[in-house]
This record gives structure tokens, sequence and C-alpha cells, in this order.
């Protein structure tokens, strides 16, 4: 079993608040929604974020359990994309006005 140290869950807490802080400071910066090419560029650098954590835990607990997290971190995107498809969905069927799905 991997054991995580008590510094290393600081350091990972740490990064993890400081991602969202830098979200939520990043978002609220612009008063209209992300367009496409925002929306695509802020995926690719959280993915990317997701893939350095997963080759650092590879590297530090052994590819065994960087093979785990990857397989998980799959799953779990495929399936944000398929709750992706089911919002729009029930968007659409509302008819929901674009201002209002962006929470105004």
């Amino acid at each position: 079993m991997f054991d995580v140290t008590p510094a290393g869950w600081a350091v990972t807490l740490a990064v993890i608040g400081g991602l969202i802080a830098f979200d939520l400071w990043q978002s609220g910066r612009s008063r209209r929604g992300p367009g496409l090419r925002e929306a695509a560029r802020w995926s690719v650098f959280y993915v990317a974020v997701a893939a350095l954590f997963g080759v650092v835990l590879a590297l530090v607990a052994g590819w065994d359990a960087g093979g785990q997290y990857f397989a998980g971190y799959v799953v779990e995107r495929s399936l944000s994309i398929d709750n992706l498809f089911v919002f729009m969905i029930i968007i659409g069927a509302l008819r929901c006005p674009p201002r209002a799905s962006r929470g105004c």
C-alpha cells in the first residue's frame, strides 16, 4: 500500500486550492461567458495538470499506482462527458435562453 506523508498531502491540497483560487479569479475577471476557444484551452490545461499529477504519482509510487490513476481518470472523464450530453438534452428540452444557462 502507498503511504502518503503529511507533507505530501499538504503539497497536494495546496496545489488543488491554488488551482481553484486561480480558476475563480480568472473566471471572475470577465462578464461574458467563455467562448469555444477559451473553453478548449482551459480543458487542455486541466487535462495536462491531471496528466502531470499521474506522472508524478507514477514516479513516486510506481507505475502500477500511476496506471491505476490513469485508468480511473479515463473512466471518470468519460462519465463527465456523458453528463454534458444529459445537461444539453435537459437545457434544450426546457428551452432555456443562453443567458439563463450561464447563470446570469
